[in-house]
């Protein structure tokens, strides 16, 4: 492909034993701007995908779980591996960061740390490593529905 296309390129190859590789393959030109060697590499990335079908199977499980506390969630976006939620105040639906801080607080107490990002500070931003894997991403999860819960309970306790 790079002789081809005399640049450039990278894809996805799959091995015989069912591994996912990306590989790069960069062109070395000489004087006459003619190709005298490929540089190339790869990276085995069969669990990363793995895990970004599983993540994608999970957008059901946001989406139930936004519903349970809608009060406090704006928005749920993601790209790949990374997941933003927005925390907004629950009756008038504007940025939230003091909340976002202390949901963070309460998902710090059950062993889960996750950053603090957005305009107004409100929104929980997941970036998990890339050697994650499902049981962890289910635990992560798991505890950021515990101190989400916490909090609803929490500021429903204050408007009462």
């Amino acid at each position: 492909m790079v002789l081809k296309n005399n640049e450039k390129t990278t894809f996805v190859q799959t091995t015989r034993n069912g591994k996912k590789l990306l590989v790069t393959g960069i062109p070395v030109f000489d004087a006459n701007k003619e190709i005298f060697r490929i540089v190339s590499y790869s990276h085995d990335v069969t669990e990363l995908l793995e895990m970004e079908k599983y993540l994608i199977q999970m957008k059901g499980e946001k989406e139930r779980v936004k519903k349970k506390i809608e009060p406090v969630i704006g928005s749920i976006r993601s790209v790949g591996l990374m997941i933003g939620i927005e925390i907004v105040h629950s009756d008038s639906k504007e940025p939230n960061g003091e909340g976002l801080v202390r949901i963070l607080d309460l998902a710090l107490e059950k062993g889960v740390l996750f950053y603090l990002c957005g305009n107004f500070g409100e929104v929980i931003r997941m970036i998990p490593p890339l050697t994650v894997n499902q049981e962890q991403i289910d635990e992560g999860l798991q505890m950021l529905d515990e101190a989400l819960y916490a909090y609803e309970r929490e500021i429903h306790i204050f408007i009462n």
